[in-house]
């Protein structure tokens, strides 16, 4: 723990069996500071329930509108809450991005994976006197983002948040197209050998491209297409069976 430079929640869990072979557990969880005083941060919006892609799991995290500014509060305190002073609170804001490509291989088949880069999009410097509440607001455009809040202690702490568009917006089709990417809607959640997929693409502007569908196997079905500024509805048929999952 000397090496922890922001708060933990630790879970401490152990399991002790009986003759019979019964185990019995017990778990307490204790929070973990790890100087006198940490910064604290507050988002001035709202949060909702979003899927969050670094842990797989639905997350309660807070969402700013795409193109606006991103508000917070932001504290120095001990563990009783009570506000200290402290001059060179470093505060950044950073931009998480993740570039998803396919990738084969003779064990393994198709598989995603990516590249991720942190973009540090603003930064200042925060002094803040005993019992102040500080400021910041930062322009953001859409995805992931991360404030983090660097004590002169060494001691930081940090909030995710999203602007303006997670992929639940669009996993139906019905939300706002995002300005990088091509949304695709399907008629259904599955299909037999023998259905015929039923597919509208909509990009944030007109253009030409190829619409593939692919499984583990290799490409199975390509197309080139010209989609409209008011999007392109395809019909792809469904005839090779023994496939459990393809992608498009």
């Amino acid at each position: 723990m000397k090496e922890t430079h922001s708060p933990l929640q630790v879970i401490f869990q152990g399991s002790l069996l009986e003759s019979g072979g019964r185990p019995v557990t017990r778990r307490a969880e204790q929070a973990i500071w790890p100087a006198d005083a940490l910064p604290g941060i507050r988002p001035q919006f709202a949060s909702k329930s979003v899927y969050d892609y670094r842990t797989d799991s639905t997350v309660k995290q807070p969402i700013v509108d795409e193109g606006s500014n991103a508000a917070f509060d932001i504290v120095y305190s001990d563990a009783q809450g009570v506000k200290k002073a402290v001059s060179g609170l470093q505060v950044r804001l950073i931009r998480e991005r993740r570039d998803y490509y396919w990738n084969w291989s003779e064990d393994e088949g198709w598989q995603s994976q990516f590249d991720q880069k942190d973009l540090i999009e603003n930064e200042q410097t925060l002094d803040l006197k005993a019992d102040e509440t500080g400021k910041v607001s930062f322009p953001v455009e859409w995805g992931a983002y991360r404030l983090e809040v660097k004590a002169p202690n060494e001691a930081v702490s940090s909030v995710r948040f999203w602007a303006g568009y997670s992929w639940q917006d669009n996993s139906d089709g019905s939300g706002a197209v995002r300005p990088d990417r091509v949304t695709l809607k399907l008629d259904k959640a599955s299909y037999r050998p023998g259905d015929t997929i039923k597919l509208h693409i909509a990009a944030p502007t007109a253009g030409k491209g190829y619409a593939m569908v692919e499984s583990s196997e290799g490409p199975l079905w390509w197309q080139e297409i010209d989609v409209p500024a008011q999007g392109l509805d395809l019909t792809i048929p469904v005839d090779k069976p023994g496939i459990v999952m393809i992608f498009i």
